[in-house]
């Protein structure tokens, strides 16, 4: 019977947590009522939708230049630069929208206060979900959310700017190298198969 109590109180904190986590990310206040707080939630989920929809489609076109410049017989250095550029363009244009629009479509200040509420509760599992949150951000959803993010601690532009230009500097050579071995990989395929290219 004791252990069936435990039990119980366990199953009710984890709730209490789950709860206080997702009424943080979706900025939900204690004076909220079940409309504003739908409204919310569905708000998060149409901004969601539409930033990965595009950061697919600009991914797409990141591995479309690649092959390309590829195809070209570019050098990886070149193909690097131009995919840099790409990027740290996508990136500003995001950054740049979030910032005048005030609407965050990359969800990253959702993140962040989610985050931070499982921090209090727990370091260890804060750490974690901050691990994985920037993790994501720094390798597939771009380096415009982390920037986001750490809005706080930044605070300045040119401290924005220059972690932007770093993370998408970083993307840029990693994308590069796994476009690059994906048309070389397509490339050797369809030339061994038709001698075409």
């Amino acid at each position: 019977m004791a252990s069936d109590t435990v039990d119980t109180a366990e199953k009710t904190e984890k709730r209490n947590v789950t709860g206080k986590v997702a009424k943080a990310f979706f900025d939900i206040r204690s004076d909220d009522n079940a409309v504003t707080s739908s409204i919310k939630v569905a708000a998060a989920a149409v901004k969601r939708t539409v930033y990965v929809i595009a950061d697919y489609w600009l991914a797409i076109l990141s591995a479309w230049i690649v092959g390309v410049m590829k195809y070209f017989e570019f050098g990886f250095w070149q193909i690097a630069a131009a995919i840099f550029a790409y990027d740290l363009i996508v990136a500003f244009s995001f950054l740049y929208l979030n910032e005048k629009t005030k609407q965050d479509i990359t969800l990253a200040e959702g993140f962040r206060r989610a985050v931070d509420a499982l921090h209090e509760r727990s370091r260890i599992a804060g750490l974690s979900l901050f691990l994985l949150v920037m993790g994501r951000a720094a390798v597939w959803d771009g380096p415009e959310q982390v920037v986001i993010y750490f809005r706080k601690e930044l605070r300045t532009m040119f401290r924005m700017a220059a972690l932007l230009v770093a993370i998408t500097s970083v993307q840029a050579f990693f994308w590069t190298w796994v476009y690059g071995l994906g048309y070389d990989g397509v490339a050797g395929m369809i030339s061994g198969l038709f001698g075409v290219i």
